[in-house]
């Protein structure tokens, strides 16, 4: 162990890794740990601190990272331990480690211990600085998308219908802050089939967006992708298609044409082209899916050809499309071939 922290600590002075690689982060967190251990905390909370500036900036900053939550989620509950050994269980620091370490649990699937940091994180946060802050409301805007992951609907609703509240207090009505409220209250009452009022929710926020937002925003194809999917299942299908086109054009110009969400925007155009038998529409939209890697469309080709009584065509895309579905069996069963609606259109709505 000796040797070990001897080339961790040669690794940070020698100066030989730049200054924000995700290694030398590494070796800030080992060395963090071998002088906690030692009860040197005070060197150990500077180690930690390295490694979570690190840690924190190249997930934040680096496309295409390999970055694993994992070591930023270490770091973050040592120096937790480190936060009651200085300052004690109530204190903004406190409150701000718990938020960030319920955000780091989300990432990694762990969303009950998210639970009970962000319960905690609202509970400092309340202490210090009453019910009304805008940290709370916050809080409870991550809180209300983790109860929503774990299928807990009603406290989802109820966390951010609160949140909502507290942000329209702190920020005027067309604030972006309330527009992300907005859409993720939006989400949660798609979840329970609460259309209307979803659909309303979503509709708040897109106006919002459009006026805060520049006309390529990500942001505002995801609310433009997520009211045509509601609106489909009302019927509306010429607002629906014409909402999709438009999410689609901004997808196309951001992310491009072979994004998964790009690709999860053009399926819905052309199952509403499908739900109005307009099925050469359908069949190019779909095609166009399986171009760009969703194979399992090929079924719904299989099934227009046989609409139009092309039975050798039907045929053939049905079995590739029986094909790829006991492929994916034989992988494993866990894998899921089709993204969930809410990760396909929107990147967790984290406040950070």
């Amino acid at each position: 162990e000796k040797h070990s922290m001897e080339y961790y600590l040669e690794a940070v002075e020698c100066g030989g890794l730049p200054s924000d690689s995700w290694e030398l982060g590494v070796a800030h967190k080992c060395l963090g740990g071998y002088f906690f251990h030692r009860k040197m905390f005070d060197v150990s909370l500077e180690r930690y601190g390295e490694a979570t500036a690190i840690f924190e900036w190249n997930i934040d900053n680096v496309q295409g990272s390999e970055a694993k939550h994992e070591d930023l989620l270490q770091c973050y509950v040592h120096l937790l331990d480190l936060e009651d050994e200085n300052a004690g269980l109530i204190s903004d620091a406190r409150a701000e480690l718990c938020y960030k370490l319920a955000n780091c649990y989300v990432q990694v699937n762990k969303h009950e211990d998210a639970v009970l940091m962000y319960r905690e994180a609202i509970m400092i946060q309340t202490q210090l600085h009453g019910t009304d802050h805008l940290s709370v409301a916050n809080t409870l805007h991550n809180l209300g998308n983790c109860y929503r992951d774990l299928s807990e609907f009603e406290k989802s609703a109820e966390c951010l219908s609160k949140s909502l509240s507290l942000s329209t207090i702190n920020f005027e009505d067309e604030n972006e802050e309330v527009a992300d409220t907005l859409h993720c209250l939006a989400m949660t009452l798609m979840s329970t089939c609460e259309l209307d009022d979803s659909a309303s929710l979503f509709e708040r926020a897109l106006a919002i967006r459009k006026k805060r937002l520049g006309a390529l925003d990500l942001n505002i194809a995801s609310t433009l992708y997520n009211l045509a999917h509601i609106l489909q299942l009302r019927g509306n299908w010429n607002n629906s298609i014409k909402h999709s086109k438009e999410a689609l054009r901004i997808q196309r110009m951001t992310v491009g044409d072979d994004s998964p969400i790009t690709t999860s925007t053009l399926e819905c155009i052309g199952r509403i082209h499908m739900d109005k038998r307009e099925f050469e529409n359908a069949i190019q939209c779909f095609n166009t899916c399986v171009s760009q890697g969703k194979p399992k469309l090929q079924r719904e080709c299989g099934i227009i050809h046989k609409y139009r009584g092309e039975s050798f065509k039907a045929r053939q895309m049905l079995m590739q499309a029986g094909l790829h579905a006991l492929h994916q069996l034989s992988l494993s069963e866990s894998q899921i071939d089709d993204l969930d609606l809410s990760n396909l259109t929107t990147k967790f709505q984290e406040k950070k």
